[in-house]
């Protein structure tokens, strides 16, 4: 019966395979800070947004733009926009746009992006041992100097593979194991930050798309090296039959 139909399809793919996780959303956060400075006479403009849910699915979005004169008269101004989306408590997009800053006519002055925190954060509580996925897609524009790629964090461990000051153009997966039972908060922050003048212009752009899912027992691995260990006994088998 072509071999036991595969050793019952390898054990019945070990059991899935995967262990089946529920996830239990605690909090979901999006939040944009934006900073301009005009020097040390002129003012300063910061202005903030954040917005939080509670239960999934949802999708929420934040948005920043300050803005200041300099001693020359030029403007600085700072800016950041970034939207995110629950399909459900294990699945999910993130977009942000704009992080960065346009200096026109400037004698000198800074402008920041940073929140102090994170600009998308989740809690979260995995019913069984889960890998967190999330692939992005992170590309500069402009002049990117003082620009940071986004990084990511779980539980305040930084992963800075992504950063470069002076190229934030990344791409690529960020994994973590997660243990069931726990709860965790996974983020994503920038930190772009400038001290300049004259006529200058940057901004970073990301996407973002993130998993949870369960990992295999050790059981299901065995059940698995089983199932395949007895396809290759009976091919073994029917060879010698065959000679």
């Amino acid at each position: 019966m072509k071999i036991q139909t595969l050793a019952l399809v390898a054990m019945a793919f070990a059991a899935t395979t995967a262990q089946a996780v529920v996830v239990t959303p605690g909090s979901g956060t999006v939040q944009v800070t934006a900073f301009a400075s005009g020097g040390a006479s002129p003012p300063t403009d910061t202005n903030g947004a954040i917005s939080t849910w509670f239960t999934t699915p949802t999708a929420i979005g934040a948005s920043a733009v300050a803005s200041t004169t300099d001693s020359n008269g030029g403007t600085i101004t700072a800016h950041g926009d970034i939207r995110a989306t629950w399909a459900s408590a294990t699945a999910g997009t993130i977009t942000a746009r704009n992080f960065g800053w346009d200096f026109v006519n400037s004698a000198g002055g800074g402008a920041i992006v940073n929140n102090g925190g994170s600009n998308w954060s989740y809690t979260f509580t995995p019913s069984t041992n889960a890998t967190y996925t999330l692939n992005y897609n992170v590309t500069g524009s402009g002049d990117t100097f003082g620009l940071w790629g986004f990084y990511h964090n779980v539980d305040g461990s930084v992963d800075y593979s992504t950063i470069n000051a002076f190229n934030p153009n990344s791409n690529g997966t960020f994994t973590a194991l997660l243990n069931g039972g726990q709860t965790y908060t996974v983020g994503l922050q920038t930190n772009a930050n400038i001290g300049a003048g004259g006529d200058r212009s940057g901004f970073v752009d990301g996407d973002f798309s993130w998993t949870i899912a369960g990992v295999p027992e050790p059981t299901s691995w065995a059940m698995l090296i089983a199932g395949f260990g007895l396809i290759g006994g009976a091919l073994r088998s029917r060879r010698r039959a065959f000679a």
